[in-house]
């Protein structure tokens, strides 16, 4: 091989110029099929499409349960908040067992001691969560 220049051609491995010698790898370059892939190509595709959609799903429904849980979370701070508020003004330093007091409020007041949609009945649902006050 001294003094032969070896060259790449495009799909077709390595050659030294002759017409004779040619070290290939794969499939050769043929441009009448050079659109067209093996079914097993095709197959790998599809299973590591498969594999990260599967992936996706797992992390999307990860996101949703910790995203309803820091929900649950903030209304049970809202419950707490309004149950100090509703024993420091009308409980004597008791709590109340309603949701349904707590949402109304003291006497004459329009706002509650927490948010109106909290206090619609004696159990609320909220973002997969039940809430009650026993």
């Amino acid at each position: 091989m001294s003094g032969r220049k070896i060259s790449r051609h495009a799909g077709s491995g390595l050659t030294d110029g002759r017409s004779g010698f040619s070290l290939t790898w794969g499939r050769r370059f043929d441009s009448a099929h050079a659109d067209r892939h093996t079914l097993v190509e095709l197959c790998v595709v599809i299973v590591v499409i498969g594999i990260l959609m599967a992936t996706a799903a797992a992390l999307l429904l990860r996101a949703r349960m910790a995203g309803n849980e820091a929900s649950a979370r903030g209304t049970l701070r809202s419950i707490h908040t309004g149950q100090i508020g509703y024993a420091g003004a009308c409980g004597s330093g008791s709590f109340t067992s309603s949701l349904v007091l707590l949402a109304a409020g003291p006497p004459g007041s329009t706002h509650g001691y927490m948010p109106a949609e909290l206090g619609g009945g004696a159990i609320v649902e909220r973002s997969g969560y039940r809430f009650t006050i026993q």
